[in-house]
């Protein structure tokens, strides 16, 4: 291929991944599962200068809702909550002692500076339930997404086979042909990932949606199978 186009199809492939990463980290940002990533947005406040949460703590899964931070110094404690809140208003936060024996245990938050209390202070962040609301706005925001980036993507894949095809690069039709073929095999395998990052998220909030309706029991009024002005069922004819 000649080198012109091939670094043509280079530049449309570095493109395509980048908008694909851009897209997994904002599903990673409308949280539905205990995820690290999702704080990577989160700059902490620490000895007079700003810095990312790994260098002031450390971050580890609980289970699939919640994720443990513990401050390599309690001085840290009051900026790791601000800076984790400031990115994720929506997470629950508690407050916990891993005391000298091994137990855990919850507390106050007036009792941040009590130095009685011999052991590990940390924080447990829980994910917000998906609930009706929230449901609907994670759903909303996911597939708005992905078509943000896919109109991003549909624009360099234009922007680029106009280029191959401009006649600039004074190639044979054959390697035009062979560009093309190559960032059109690009290009549909951006279009299934994305996709599939678009299904997997979705199918993320519908388990948690699931089991929120399942852990309170909620009630929701089921579809009528008729037509309640006509008073006739659907599909049924006289």
């Amino acid at each position: 291929m000649n080198p012109l186009l091939l670094k043509e199809v280079q530049t449309a492939s570095s493109k395509f991944g980048a908008y694909y990463g851009l897209l997994d980290f904002r599903y990673k940002n409308l949280c539905v599962k205990a995820d690290p990533f999702s704080l990577l947005p989160v700059t902490i406040q620490a000895n007079l200068y700003e810095c990312n949460i790994e260098e002031v703590a450390s971050v580890l899964t609980v289970d699939d809702f919640r994720m443990a931070i513990y401050p390599n110094d309690e001085m840290y404690l009051v900026e790791i909550s601000k800076g984790v809140l400031h990115a994720h208003p929506e997470f629950k936060q508690t407050l916990m002692l891993h005391t000298s024996d091994g137990e855990d245990q919850e507390l106050n938050p007036d009792k941040l500076y009590d130095q009685s209390l011999k052991g590990v202070k940390y924080l447990i962040f829980t994910m917000p339930e998906v609930d009706k609301n929230r449901y609907d706005l994670l759903t909303n925001g996911v597939k708005s997404l992905h078509d943000e980036c896919m109109s991003r993507v549909k624009v360099v894949n234009m922007q680029t086979k106009a280029q191959l095809t401009n006649g600039s690069f004074l190639s044979t039709e054959k390697d035009i042909q062979e560009a093309e073929a190559r960032l059109k095999e690009l290009y549909d395998k951006t279009v299934e990932q994305v996709d599939k990052l678009k299904d997997d998220k979705l199918d993320e909030i519908e388990e948690a949606y699931q089991k929120y309706l399942e852990d309170h029991e909620v009630y929701e009024e089921p579809v009528p199978t008729f037509d309640v002005i006509r008073g006739m069922k659907f599909g049924e004819t006289e």
